[in-house]
């Protein structure tokens, strides 16, 4: 009786010791229940890049100071079956009072998809036209059930909140 509580014991010592030296990413909390990939499985919105705003980042590179957007949205869509989609909307309200908004999904002359790359420290998307295909890394930096933070090809660090 006295030996099987000293191998629980010795045992739970050595699997908590294995999931503490075996933190894969950069932050992430020490135990973590489920799996990587129901952890990234659903839709992400885009928070911030590189510490700026989606929406003040959107504004700047689509249309410099001219414009003032009311609302961005910007979503991340990781599916079971590896499929990837991406969305974005805006609206912004004109000089003359006039309010426009737009969608566009990223599957609507693409084909996209995800898969685990680097024993799981990487995801790759990959999109294909007609023309080309495209393939991107980011580096996952943190991964729990409801924030995500990676880091791309030009080193810029994406955090998304889960829907």
């Amino acid at each position: 009786m006295l030996n099987n509580k000293k191998i629980l014991v010795v045992s739970s010592l050595v699997t908590i010791l294995n999931f503490h030296s075996c933190k894969k990413y950069e932050v992430n909390p020490n135990l973590v229940l489920s799996t990587k990939k129901s952890r990234l499985i659903g839709e992400w919105e885009v928070v911030r890049i590189d510490g700026d705003s989606v929406k003040n980042l959107f504004a700047n590179t689509f249309y410099g100071s001219n414009i003032n957007l009311d609302y961005v949205n910007w979503t991340w869509d990781f599916e079971k079956d590896q499929d990837f989609t991406m969305i974005y909307s805006y609206s912004y309200t004109n000089y003359y009072g006039n309010t426009y908004s737009f969608t566009d999904t990223s599957t609507q002359f693409n084909k996209m998809n995800w898969e685990w790359e680097d024993k799981k420290s990487v995801i790759e998307i990959e999109q294909s036209s007609s023309y080309s295909t495209i393939r991107n890394d980011y580096e996952i930096l943190k991964l729990t059930s409801s924030e995500l933070k990676l880091r791309d090809e030009d080193n810029l660090e994406w955090e998304f909140e889960k829907k």
